[in-house]
């Protein structure tokens, strides 16, 4: 994937030939640097590892008591049946349905909005900090130039990130959903029964949580080092300048506007644990700390 993208983005960046002069400079000092360099296999390793437990992590943030979902598949039951007009297999199902949620109730009476984990897509950039600045203002002369589409496909490879799509169904609402379409199959209305169960489970919102690869990816070289004997002090220093760089990356491709603050505490800590290791200080603590601070950014933006 990162060989056909490096190819196109090439092709990209070299074709521009009636451009302006400094278009052309600026296209020529981003053809001379390594567009993305492959992984090494502990790098593809740490990549498949961050990005399994960042999504499983996820979806126990999710979780619930597994009762509306399951009242949540006999109402799409319920509904099939009326399709086929078997109205006593779409009573079964909504009377299964209803004692389902009702039960998840009495132990969550507090739930309005059950999420439903959808599906995941991992868009992954290796590029540098230095290839990502010459990429930005070489798509800045483009636009003044109103080569926008140009533009457009020099910018959408330099996603790093993992973005999660969930879906919130409205389950305070069902249970007056059942009871109407239970009362539309008694008076012989198997459509109207339908549509009152198909506008029920429509009524969704659809959420999407971006999680950078370079913030957990620091995050988690950060946790390495935590791990690592005092005595190894090299690596250690290895693994802190390796975590400032990658959240320089997540600045550079501009997944920290929001986070400001909390991505130069971040930077800020790593210097300090950079200088109080070289001084021979015990950092033990401030690992604590930081990790602590890495769950915590993670957390807001889930």
């Amino acid at each position: 994937m990162n060989k056909k993208i490096s190819i196109v983005l090439a092709g990209l960046l070299l074709s521009a030939s009636a451009l302006m002069a400094n278009t052309n400079n600026l296209k020529q000092e981003v053809s001379s640097i390594s567009l993305q360099k492959e992984k090494t296999q502990k790098e593809q390793n740490r990549l498949d590892n961050i990005v399994k437990n960042t999504i499983t992590d996820h979806k126990k943030q999710l979780q619930h008591e597994q009762g509306f979902v399951l009242g949540i598949q006999n109402m799409v039951l319920a509904m099939k049946s009326l399709s086929n007009e078997d109205k006593n297999t779409a009573k079964d199902k909504l009377s299964a349905a209803a004692k389902s949620i009702h039960d998840a109730f009495q132990k969550e009476p507090n739930m309005k909005m059950v999420p439903v984990y959808d599906k995941e897509m991992i868009h992954v950039f290796n590029g540098s900090v230095e290839l990502i600045n010459k990429i930005r203002d070489y798509s800045y002369v483009l636009v003044k130039d109103n080569e926008i589409q140009t533009a457009i496909d020099v910018l959408t490879p330099m996603q790093d990130e993992i973005v999660m799509t969930t879906s919130y169904l409205p389950v305070y609402l069902y249970p007056e959903a059942i009871k109407e379409a239970q009362y539309k199959i008694d008076i012989g209305d198997l459509k109207g029964a339908k549509d009152v169960l198909y506008k029920a489970l429509n009524m969704l919102e659809v959420k999407q949580v971006i999680i950078p690869i370079p913030l957990i990816t620091a995050q988690d070289m950060i946790v390495e080092a935590s791990k690592l004997d005092k005595s190894k002090k090299d690596e250690i220093m290895k693994l802190l300048s390796a975590a400032k760089y990658e959240l320089k990356r997540a600045v550079a491709l501009g997944y920290t506007k929001k986070y400001n603050v909390d991505y130069l505490s971040l930077n800020n800590q790593i210097e300090k644990m950079e200088k109080d290791l070289g001084l021979k200080k015990d950092i033990k603590s401030s690992f604590e700390k930081i990790i602590k601070d890495f769950k915590g950014l993670i957390h807001k933006i889930s």
